[in-house]
């Protein structure tokens, strides 16, 4: 069993810049979790517990390390908590900083967790002796939050998020050569753009992000149509929004809900 706790940052006094919202996720027992991607990329701490990965329905298994990059994934992938109970502290990063914070070429770790020591070498290395060190969740969340805050103010220099930020909420109305052209570049450039700045192709971002709106309308009364939702999120019609759900959940709306 899966349970989640989501400190948003707007609870923070001072909410440091590029970071969405901080994660605590509790794990009991050795059941298989199904994951659906959010379009987000999330660093990872896994205080408690050994946990493995899987990105093909369980056929191949994966450890994981202690503290990862865990990139955009293009559809559901599955976690494994070997046994007893286990700990994960996730800090989110907002779509359009996320490099200014790991760096170019995001689309690198898209489908992958990738050793946090591997990516900032021996400061990440450092970062995970200083979480370690600490005894409570909230002295660690702000070792972690002050790494981040800092990467993302040292690169500064770097295009500002605003191009990005643009970008992402023309996705949610528009095609992708619509919002190309809307931020001047051909469709190749703001592919390639895209891809390399935020971790997924334009397309498959928009995809995922509406598929996760479908989920939270799906859990509203005024919502529990497909039809409903199918045209509230502008799909062409009712296999395309049950085609689309599929491949990024692995399940249809209606095996979904029973799970």
């Amino acid at each position: 069993m899966l349970t989640t706790h989501e400190i948003s940052t707007n609870s923070f006094i001072h909410p440091p810049a590029g970071i969405d919202a901080v994660r605590i996720y509790e794990f009991k027992g050795d059941e298989r979790i199904s994951l659906i991607p959010e379009g987000r990329v999330e660093v990872m701490f896994q205080l408690q517990g050994d946990f493995l990965h899987s990105l093909d329905a369980g056929d191949n298994w994966e450890e994981r390390p202690f503290s990862f990059i865990g990139g955009m994934h293009s559809s559901s992938y599955e976690v494994h908590l070997r046994k007893g109970s286990g700990l994960c502290l996730g800090i989110t990063l907002r779509p359009a900083c996320a490099h200014k914070v790991i760096g170019d070429r995001l689309n690198d770790f898209q489908n992958a967790t990738i050793d946090l020591v591997d990516v900032f070498g021996i400061v990440g290395k450092e970062l995970n002796e200083k979480v370690m060190e600490q005894r409570d969740i909230q002295s660690q969340v702000t070792i972690i939050r002050s790494f981040l805050a800092n990467r993302y103010a040292g690169n500064q220099h770097m295009e500002r998020s605003g191009f990005l930020e643009k970008a992402i909420s023309g996705l949610n109305d528009h095609s992708v050569a619509s919002v190309a052209d809307s931020v001047g570049l051909s469709n190749s450039q703001f592919r390639r753009c895209f891809r390399e700045k935020v971790g997924l192709s334009p397309k498959r971002y928009a995809q995922i992000r509406r598929v996760n709106q479908a989920i939270k309308l799906m859990t509203q009364m005024a919502f529990s149509s497909l039809t409903d939702i199918t045209y509230q999120l502008a799909y062409y019609d009712q296999s395309h929004f049950v085609r689309e759900f599929r491949s990024v959940t692995g399940k249809s709306p209606k095996e979904l809900r029973k799970s």
